[in-house]
């Protein structure tokens, strides 16, 4: 690294830049620009110049505008990676005279505030070059949405493109959506008789007060099943859907149909037979059990060569969010995930990339299910089953249960064997202990709720179960210690003696009649015997943010 002195010395030898090369420079970065009246949802329009670069769309008040705007900002600039939704609208009752075609771009987007939190933003660009066609506007809408789409393709490779295959591309969804909009005839009759319309074309999107209906959505078209659990967290998850995560899918013209569940089990039991041609994608509104149910009827089905490929999405509503928490993490939407887990987890849904994911085989007393986050034993999954009486506070309900399970110090007796692998993937020989212990607990991501990162070195899919063990030998204190750790969240509690941190393959937990303590498999109860668990060969496919 250089020094101080070096940067200064370099920086006085730095070639002067012509200014006007720079601003030439600047200028053939611009992809496409135009002056547009753009419509604001709480002001006059405003007559714009607005600039298209590969990273950014800007907004800048147009010089000889005719109109005051009521606006604070003069210049806007939106990054590209924020667009979420792309829609043709039109003006309700517009004269003919007046043939424009309306291009609404919304955005959830931090680039408005100070912080972290995202805000849904629209502009609507009225395009009226051609004072006399409508057809030649909606042509310059074409151009202008091809570019978006192009940008964004360029930005997440994988956007829009799930394992099934079923999705067809968006350069073919846009030219069949504008073939289809030039033979329609009459400007009234765009909506009718196409199934990919995401909601009927009479349906207000609430832009500038309802002056505005959809014709269609063009960016981000997608068939998703929803599973609602109503009950999650503190019972508000079927609320939450309605309330919020339905607006966001509308935004971003997604089709959902919406199945809310009735009884547990009720997930695992309809996703095992569903007919599942048609979607893009599963999304689970619930907490991690819920992802639970569904993976395990997925891999259950007579199809499950082809369906285990299907993406799923995980909206945070339950009162243990791990799988949601974990992909936030390790895409650097932390922050922004804290401030409101249920829209950054919709709008990693809602953006539409897909990653694969770790995703663990249990075997318990012979009998085979899935994994997708933990399997735990002994004092943290004591705490996490036990603390369930008090459900309706939320999340708190762990660390307020940790000094009931502490003042009521326990150990268990049982054979814990391990195959470690070290950073390269190199697979050693099996380790055997037979011994008591306060917990045995993996992970394969790394957090197992949204306040609880347990494995910080852990990403998607490093193909490796992270084992945390803690000793029948770890006292009283240090067990305290150890949870102190894990609730402040920063991976600090496998530092401390005599927990072990080991990354393993496999594991089996086994007590002749019956493993002691709360044995759990994604936050979930479980009984028996002899429990192993194993990576699975075939990852989970998981939607997210990039």
């Amino acid at each position: 690294m250089s020094n101080s002195g070096e940067q200064d010395d370099k920086s006085n030898n730095a070639p002067v830049v012509d200014e006007l090369k720079a601003e030439k420079s600047a200028e053939e970065d611009v992809l496409r620009e135009g002056i547009f009246t753009v419509h604001y949802p709480i002001c006059k329009p405003l007559l714009c110049e607005v600039s298209l670069t590969p990273t950014e769309l800007v907004f800048e008040e147009y010089d000889e505008s005719g109109y005051e705007s009521d606006c604070d900002a003069l210049q806007e600039r939106f990054p590209i990676e924020d667009i979420y939704g792309l829609h043709i609208v039109k003006m309700q009752l517009e004269e003919p005279s007046l043939p424009s075609v309306y291009l609404c771009i919304i955005f959830y987007t931090s680039a408005l505030e100070s912080d972290d939190n995202r805000k849904r933003v629209s502009r609507i660009l009225e395009i009226s070059q051609s004072k006399e066609s409508y057809l030649g506007n909606l042509d310059l809408a074409k151009e202008w949405s091809l570019d978006f789409e192009h940008l964004l393709k360029a930005k997440f490779p994988n956007l829009h493109s799930a394992p099934t295959g079923k999705s067809p591309s968006s350069s073919q969804t846009i030219e069949d959506i504008f073939t289809s909009l030039k033979t329609s005839g009459k400007k009234g009759d765009e909506g009718k008789n196409d199934n990919r319309c995401t909601t009927p074309s009479k349906i207000d999107l609430e832009f500038c007060s309802g002056t505005f209906a959809l014709v269609r959505s063009i960016l981000f078209s997608r068939q998703l099943l929803v599973i609602v659990n109503p009950v999650s967290g503190q019972g508000k998850g079927e609320n939450l859907y309605k309330e919020q995560i339905s607006a966001v899918f509308e935004d971003c013209g997604i089709i959902a149909h919406v199945i809310t569940t009735e009884y547990s089990g009720h997930a695992s039991a309809f996703i095992s037979t569903a007919n599942l041609k048609k979607f893009d994608g599963i999304v689970a509104v619930g907490g991690d059990g819920l992802v639970n149910e569904l993976v395990n009827g997925l891999r259950t089905r007579n199809d499950s060569q082809e369906t285990s490929h299907i993406p799923l999405g995980v909206i945070a509503t339950g009162s243990g969010n791990g799988l949601a928490r974990s992909i936030a993490f390790f895409y650097g939407e932390s922050q922004g995930y804290k401030n409101n887990p249920v829209l950054y987890s919709a709008l990693a849904v809602a953006r539409g990339c897909v990653s694969p994911v770790n995703l663990t085989e249990v075997s318990l007393d012979g009998k085979n299910s899935y994994s997708v986050l933990s399997t735990g034993w002994g004092l943290v999954s004591d705490i996490d089953i036990e603390s369930e009486v008090l459900r309706p506070v939320g999340e708190v309900r762990f660390v307020l249960w940790s000094f009931v399970r502490l003042a009521n110090y326990r150990r268990y007796k049982a054979e814990l064997s391990y195959v470690p692998s070290d950073d390269n993937g190199h697979i050693n020989s099996r380790i055997t202990t037979n011994d008591e212990f306060v917990c045995v607990y993996s992970a394969c991501q790394s957090h197992i709720g949204s306040d609880l990162l347990f494995a910080r070195e852990a990403k998607p899919f490093d193909n490796t179960i992270h084992l945390t063990i803690v000793p029948g030998s770890t006292s009283r204190i240090s067990a305290a210690c150890f949870l102190y750790k894990l609730m402040t969240g920063g991976g600090e509690h496998v530092e401390n003696e005599p927990v072990k941190y080991i990354k393993v393959k496999e594991f089996t937990i086994r007590s002749e009649g019956g493993i002691q303590g709360a044995l759990t498999v994604d936050g979930e109860k479980v009984h028996g015997e002899q429990i192993t668990v194993k990576l699975c060969d075939a990852p989970l496919y998981v939607f997210c943010m990039e």
